[in-house]
């Protein structure tokens, strides 16, 4: 039987696959449980989703206690965000010296023809 990576960090991976999600010990629950299940290899963004959706009625169960109600639903996690592959670049507050960092347009004060 296969043990696990001593290294692998599960908040890492939620981190890295479903940022944004607080971590909470239902959804590191579920994730090792996935974990164990694949013999130790390192989970996919599908199987961070599925621990996700899987923790998420108890994780609401529990909140719907805490606030004495009982028509709480979980909300449930349909995909994981998609992020731009290119991000603007804006200059920065320190126009002198220019740093070569940023694009800097004929507009800008201090820039150089």
């Amino acid at each position: 039987m296969a043990k696990p990576d001593p290294k692998y960090d599960l908040l890492a991976v939620l981190s890295q696959y479903a940022p944004g999600v607080v971590a909470q010990r239902e959804i590191l629950d579920a994730m090792w449980a996935t974990y164990q299940a694949n013999g130790f290899t390192p989970l996919t963004a599908a199987q961070v989703l599925a621990a996700i959706n899987t923790a998420a009625p108890e994780i609401a169960a529990e909140l719907a206690a805490s606030l004495g109600s009982t028509n709480y639903t979980p909300p449930i996690v349909g995909g994981l965000p998609a992020y731009p592959t290119k991000l603007p670049r804006f200059p920065d507050s320190n126009e002198d010296p220019h740093d070569g960092w940023v694009e800097f347009g004929p507009q800008l004060q201090g820039a150089k023809a």
